[in-house]
């Protein structure tokens, strides 16, 4: 697998020529141009020794450099065109020969509601994901929900969002550009396989509009704010450890545009300080890889192929598979895990475990299984439940407060009478005198 275009994602070049960048970079039409004479280069060049092309390393990050929310879209726009000129051009002119796969990466990390049960933090994490992944590939691919597909456009929900979004901020009109007919038949279909690069799960809400955050920097276009769990386990780079959100954007693409298409996943990785013994990273290769299987074999998504991010550090330990020191690389400890989980097809199997036999298995629990299925109603049970003792708790010390009040009061009063009749003269009763 080759990428054609990797880019630095740093200001001012982004990976570009200078004199491309000069001419407008990713906001220019030109580009778009240039970089079909580019893959037609890579193509001529080294087609006969690649199996899958990657024209844009994810395109949905290349974007956020830009700070207005105009020139984004307009830069996700041209690279959108640029891929479907790449891919069209290898289809005409170079796939009899070489039969190539071609794709584009997409930076794919899973989002999840921050708040379950509110019906706005669902709604936002599901706009994340079309601002992430559905406005590259629902032009491509369109949707299997829909009984006329969308091929050549963005998502609906992204459109109407955009353009309720610019009325409410005085705006002309949307900031989403179009695609001409032309266009749209380019894109339609330019995709040979889905690549994603997944490497964690983000919490997501609704972004809270005050005069502080509006003054710090402006709103993402998904007008979403993105979270960490503290409970999770994570790296020392902050990147949570969440194998579940594989499935669940494996399983979430699969639902959106069906399994026609193969999907890779083309970076998946952890850093990790460790320059041998790198446990965290065992661990995520484990539990992700294992969440890729049960989404192939139970989730039925068409997942063929997994790559892990990346083969060898620079210089200090981070994501490499091998660590180099001194010019010399040396194989890490999650090398040996990696080889005996692609010996056994994707399952890890210790030589010192032996799995347990039907007859050993635990038995399910009917009651651990219908808590997990009506986790929102225990939840709201227990919530109750909590409520319920903590107002039963403080109506019993609001009736032993009162009770002490008046027993303190009785106090009060005694100690008053007391001492009225002490102070009261004394009557001596003497004998009479006679």
């Amino acid at each position: 697998m080759v990428i054609m275009y990797y880019p630095s994602h740093r200001a001012p070049y982004l990976g570009l020529p200078g004199p491309l960048h000069a001419s407008g970079g990713w906001m220019s039409y030109g580009i778009v141009e240039a970089f079909q004479e580019y893959a037609a280069l890579c193509y001529q060049e080294l087609g006969t020794w690649v199996q899958n092309w990657i024209t844009i390393n994810e395109p949905n990050r290349i974007i956020d450099i830009y700070s207005n929310i105009t020139e984004r879209h307009q830069a996700a726009h041209n690279l959108l065109l640029a891929h479907a000129k790449a891919w069209r051009l290898h289809e005409r002119e170079y796939f009899a020969e070489q039969r190539a796969l071609v794709s584009l990466a997409l930076h794919a990390d899973w989002a999840k509601p921050a708040n379950p049960f509110l019906e706005s933090h669902t709604v936002a994490a599901e706009r994340f994901l079309l601002f992430e992944l559905g406005r590259f590939l629902d032009p491509l691919l369109g949707t299997i929900n829909e009984k006329k597909k969308r091929k050549g456009k963005y998502p609906h929900e992204m459109r109407v969002y955009l353009e309720e979004r610019a009325k409410v901020y005085g705006l002309p009109k949307s900031p989403l550009p179009h695609f001409t007919n032309n266009e749209r038949q380019e894109l339609k279909g330019a995709l040979s396989f889905i690549a994603l690069n997944h490497f964690t799960t983000r919490l997501v809400s609704p972004n809270p509009h005050t005069q502080n955050t509006l003054q710090k920097k402006p709103a993402p276009d998904h007008d979403c704010l993105t979270l960490l769990d503290p409970t999770w386990p994570s790296s020392s780079q902050g990147q949570a450890v969440v194998p579940w959100g594989l499935r669940k954007v494996l399983k979430w693409v699969n639902q959106r545009y069906g399994r026609t298409l193969p999907i890779i996943v083309t970076a998946s990785g952890i850093d990790d300080q460790a320059s041998v013994e790198d446990n965290l990273r065992q661990y995520y290769l484990r539990s992700y890889l294992q969440e890729a299987l049960k989404a192939y074999q139970v989730d039925g998504v068409n997942l063929q192929g997994f790559y892990m991010w990346k083969l060898q550090d620079r210089h200090a330990p981070e994501f490499g598979l091998f660590t180099s020191t001194q010019h010399q690389s040396k194989a890490k400890a999650s090398i040996a895990l990696y080889r005996e989980i692609i010996a056994h097809s994707g399952s890890y199997n210790s030589s010192s475990t032996q799995p347990c036999r039907f007859t050993e298995q635990q038995e399910k629990c009917p009651t651990c299984e219908w808590m997990f299925k009506n986790k929102p109603m225990v939840v709201f049970g227990g919530c109750l439940l909590i409520t319920s003792a903590m107002l039963a708790v403080l109506v019993v010390f609001v009736v032993i407060n009162k009770r002490n009040q008046r027993h303190h009061t009785g106090m009060k009063k005694r100690r008053g009478n007391q001492q009225r009749r002490n102070k009261a003269p004394a009557n001596y009763l003497c004998p009479a005198v006679r």
